[in-house]
């Protein structure tokens, strides 16, 4: 399935539980295998994907949301990035404007900046993009899953 394909589906698709109650994986094998099933619905743009590169091993339980949170929110970064420094094709544009609508983007308080920025840079405005990766830095030394 093609990245844009993987978008639209993440557009329609409804968020997973964050409560541990609604299932967990507590030992990092699980965390790592349940990513692992993850990471591939998951768009990333060519030769980017930070979530493969997490610690998944160092997070604790986690549940079924945390899950895609950290695997969605590393791709929407990713994407950001990608956006800031590459020519954007047609199907990276569609991809930009699905990632405020995407499952555990709909969660984040910062949706309504995402969504004005993405629209702002979709427009030709790249400013936006630059305050929006300010979400995506880490501290030095730290994945990005320990903010």
């Amino acid at each position: 399935m093609c990245a844009e394909e993987k978008s639209k589906r993440l557009r329609a698709a409804a968020a997973p539980s964050s409560e541990l109650s609604a299932g967990h994986f507590t030992t990092p094998a699980a965390v790592r295998r349940r990513a692992s099933e993850v990471i591939p619905t998951v768009p990333f743009p060519a030769g980017r994907n930070s979530a493969e590169a997490l610690e998944w091993e160092l997070q604790g339980p986690l549940s079924e949301g945390d899950v895609h949170l950290l695997v969605q929110v590393n791709a929407m970064c990713d994407w950001l990035e990608h956006a800031s420094a590459e020519a954007l094709s047609d199907s990276d544009r569609a991809i930009l404007a699905d990632l405020p609508h995407w499952p555990m983007a709909r969660t984040l308080t910062f949706n309504p900046e995402l969504a004005d920025g993405i629209a702002a840079l979709l427009a030709g405005d790249t400013g936006p993009v630059e305050r929006l990766l300010g979400y995506c830095r880490r501290p030095e030394g730290k994945p990005r899953s320990a903010w």
